[in-house]
């Protein structure tokens, strides 16, 4: 900043025009294509916007300097494309901390769901409960269910139906559901 080196301003204006058009293209497509709201996708929509619009602050640049000489401009535009793109990765490490640390959704209410499983009459207990999401849209379960009877396999097919159902309702998409007989000890009874 104390002493900008001169740039090539007509090289700047040629490189920025190259960038806007191979960075604009999947930018323009991603706006006018259908798309889910997954933070994931989000990510890589903000990624294809950073690029283009730092192409543009590029080209902005360029013209300034070719038409003024200010070298300046060159590392005041570095630091400000520098800034945005940290502000916006601090921003989505806060959304996307807790789905790599696997922890449990915000919405999702471990005590409710229990309540509601223990419902289904079949159901002595419940157990080793585990809700995480693999991205802001999709949460998984897994779970030991205690029968109240030992029951054919038949019978457990209608029981996990039924479950699957209730967590379907509490926003839960996959879950993995495992049967203990009445006198079964798994050894994670005192999990939650």
């Amino acid at each position: 900043m104390s002493n900008p080196q001169e740039t090539n301003a007509d090289g700047m204006l040629i490189l920025s025009i190259i960038g806007i058009v191979l960075n604009g293209i999947p930018v323009i497509r991603m706006l006018f294509t259908k798309r889910s709201s997954s933070i994931n996708e989000r990510v890589v929509s903000l990624h294809l916007l950073e690029d283009a619009l730092g192409w543009v602050a590029v080209l902005v640049g360029s013209i300034i300097m070719r038409f003024t000489g200010l070298a300046i401009i060159d590392p005041i535009l570095s630091l400000a494309i520098a800034a945005f793109v940290l502000f916006n990765v601090f921003k989505n490490i806060k959304l996307t901390l807790p789905i790599l640390l696997q922890g449990a959704p915000a919405d999702i209410n471990h005590e409710h769901i229990i309540e509601k499983l223990q419902c289904i009459k079949e159901i002595a207990g419940i157990h080793d409960l585990h809700i995480w999401a693999l991205d802001d849209e999709y949460n998984v379960l897994t779970v030991h269910i205690a029968l109240s009877e030992t029951l054919p396999m038949t019978a457990l097919t209608g029981i996990k139906s039924r479950i699957r159902k209730v967590l379907e309702a509490e926003g839960v998409q996959h879950a993995t559901i495992e049967f203990e007989a009445p006198d079964e000890n798994c050894g994670f009874e005192d999990c939650i």
